[in-house]
């Protein structure tokens, strides 16, 4: 703060001396000895004061001063002033987003594996926010927690809320899977504030196969084998992987064996066809 005293009467005045009415401004400077009729002073006292969250959650500071002097006689006169600054509010969140899959200890995603999400919400605005909450914007993760009270600037929240999602064989086939939640805020005065980010899962695919072939001999009821006797073979098929597979055969690799049979459109993991 500068202060400017005038002396706007018609006597000298002295012991001039500039005072915080209200409280809370910090005021440096000695009375001035004596200020002639139209003499102003606008370097002896200087003031500070340092802005709480309150005040910048208000949205303005208004302090006033009064400044005294003494006449040659009679009472002594004063003379109040005030100042506003208004204190322009910058609401802002943001959401940081982070999936853990769980894969059972087997190293690969399956279907019915979890995925965890952990979540921090931070004030990066600066004024306080209230009931600071974190939704799944797009659906099928379920969050769990309760509305963050109130979260001052520059502060974080990693404990409120968690989530999780219950992968599908379509996540595992795609070979990835993202979702995104919105952190939203309340600032003392205007809309909410808002802040959305996503996290994306590779769900790495590891194919496989697995045939099960299983020969009888058909030896026309002598108990040998004779030329002309045949072999019946039977086909196991099991998905062995974690992705589907469509488009399955079997083919005799040698030559000889006589295979019926069409293609078995599609095979989940861990299904068989026999």
């Amino acid at each position: 703060y500068a202060f400017t005293v005038t002396n706007t009467g018609n006597v000298a005045l002295t012991n001039v001396t500039i005072a915080d009415t209200v409280g809370g401004v910090t005021i440096t400077g000695s009375a001035i000895a004596s200020l002639a009729p139209g003499a102003s002073d606008s370097s002896t006292y200087t003031g500070s004061y340092t802005l709480t969250q309150a005040d910048i959650d208000s949205g303005s500071f208004t302090n006033t001063a009064t400044a005294t002097g003494t006449p040659p006689s009679g009472p002594d006169v004063t003379d109040p002033d005030s100042d506003t600054q208004t204190l322009t509010a910058v609401p802002s969140i943001e959401l940081t987003k982070t999936g853990t899959l769980n894969d059972g200890g087997d190293g690969q995603a399956d279907a019915g594996d979890t995925i965890s999400y952990a979540f921090t919400v931070t004030n990066t605005g600066n004024v306080a926010l209230s009931n600071v909450t974190v939704a799944d914007t797009v659906g099928g993760v379920t969050i769990t927690g309760s509305a963050i009270a109130s979260l001052a600037p520059g502060a974080s929240n990693n404990t409120a809320y968690t989530g999780s999602y219950t992968l599908t064989q379509a996540d595992i086939d795609s070979g990835s899977f993202t979702n995104t939640a919105t952190a939203t805020g309340t600032p003392p005065s205007g809309p909410d504030v808002t802040d959305p980010d996503s996290d994306t899962q590779t769900l790495t695919a590891v194919p496989s196969i697995e045939l099960t072939k299983t020969g009888t001999l058909n030896d026309g009821g002598d108990g040998q084998a004779d030329a002309g006797d045949t072999i019946s073979y039977a086909f196991n098929v099991t998905n062995t992987g974690n992705v589907t597979l469509t488009n399955v055969t079997v083919a005799d690799t040698v030559g000889g064996v006589t295979i019926t049979g069409s293609a078995i459109a599609s095979l989940a993991p861990g299904a068989s066809n026999n």
